[in-house]
């Protein structure tokens, strides 16, 4: 039985990646984070880190279980008819600086573009 501060050994991330406004968005289908910014690759980064941050704050305070936020039906939509478009792992922060995995783990994103979106 997992407990609230272990993260799941198969835990992945779905982001849902498009431009909105001439800014790159990706939304974290699992945690309902959102980032935008001018630059597909820092959106992408930018949400990665924030969800990492959540992640590890959870962990830390042993309340994994609060930080799971479904995004809205329509962006779960979208997301289900995207295109794949790539793999990516980033490692859990813990403190400003700090690097460390939790339990030995990353967690993997999943990334996926509108239809007819840009190419990586």
């Amino acid at each position: 039985m997992k407990r609230d501060h272990e993260l799941p050994p198969d835990l992945r991330l779905d982001f849902f990646v498009y431009k909105d406004d001439g800014l790159w968005v990706a939304h974290c289908i699992q945690l309902d984070i959102v980032a935008a910014e001018p630059d597909r690759k820092d959106a992408i980064q930018e949400c990665a880190e924030t969800c990492s941050e959540h992640l590890a704050f959870a962990l830390t305070t042993g309340r994994l279980g609060s930080v799971f936020k479904m995004a809205p039906p329509e962006v779960v939509e979208q997301f289900i008819h995207g295109r794949r478009m790539g793999t990516m792992t980033i490692p859990l922060m813990f403190g400003d600086d700090e690097v460390r995995e939790s339990e030995g783990r990353r967690v993997d994103i999943q990334e996926v573009a509108a239809e007819g979106g840009a190419e990586c």
